[in-house]
């Protein structure tokens, strides 16, 4: 059974990435999720190389998938409370 902690510290490092060029005015934040996107991936590929412990990929490309897909939760965390946020 694997520990998703790894998975969960790539969200959130995503996330405090996304808030700092957010802050820092660094780029158009419509660029903000291919950064993340990127980062997910180095992320990913760096805790499959270093053979993090309870990282859940056993391969390469697995370790690539389960990096975006950690760092994209950091979009989906930041967009459901700008939507919950609104006034309609």
């Amino acid at each position: 059974m694997y520990d998703f902690a790894s998975c969960v510290a790539i969200s959130v490092i995503s996330y405090g990435v996304a808030f700092a060029i957010k802050k820092a005015n660094i780029l158009d934040n419509k660029f903000i999720p291919l950064v993340l996107l990127g980062l997910g991936a180095v992320l990913g590929s760096a805790a499959f190389a270093i053979n993090m412990p309870s990282f859940p990929a056993n391969d390469i490309i697995t370790s690539l998938a389960v990096g975006i897909y950690s760092s994209m939760m950091a979009v989906g965390i930041h967009q459901v409370f700008k939507q919950t946020g609104k006034d309609e």
